[in-house]
């Protein structure tokens, strides 16, 4: 996996404990860029996945706990500065199990950062283990994301 490749999300068939090796190994190859982890199994709810990524991301005091305000905070990470920018979500799959609808927003903010940020790196890597795959790829189709992916 490369953080410079052109897609905005990567969708990465693994175990977890292989995929905290992957994470541990991308921030030794990439130690200018901001890493984060986040584990979609604690983003069932809009409002589990906004307490799980501001936790994670350390967002600023001014995040507003909605999807327009996570966007802003991606499009001006001046709160996080670096070179480049990786997101890492384990078990894909269980993110917004509960509310399918908000999968369209999370995955649009994401895809919209990674454009923003061009000819810099945001990446989102989505992790899923072999097994679940298929129901990820699908929630990507039905979220519109499975060509960008």
């Amino acid at each position: 996996m490369r953080l410079t490749a052109p897609e905005a999300l990567h969708v990465q068939v693994e175990d977890p404990s292989a995929f905290a090796e992957t994470y541990t190994r991308l921030q030794g190859e990439y130690p200018d860029a901001r890493t984060w982890r986040v584990r979609g199994d604690r983003m069932a709810t809009a409002r589990a996945a906004f307490d799980e990524l501001g936790a994670a991301l350390q967002l600023p005091y001014y995040f507003g706990g909605n999807w327009a305000a996570l966007e802003d905070c991606l499009l001006d990470l001046d709160w996080a500065p670096a070179t480049d920018y990786l997101l890492l979500v384990c078990d894909a799959h269980l993110a917004l199990a509960d509310e399918p609808d908000q999968l369209p927003s999370l995955l649009g903010s994401l895809v919209r950062a990674h454009e923003a940020w061009q000819p810099r790196s945001f990446r989102t890597v989505l992790q899923v283990p072999a097994g679940a795959d298929d129901a990820l790829w699908s929630r990507l189709a039905q979220a519109g994301q499975a060509t960008a992916v």
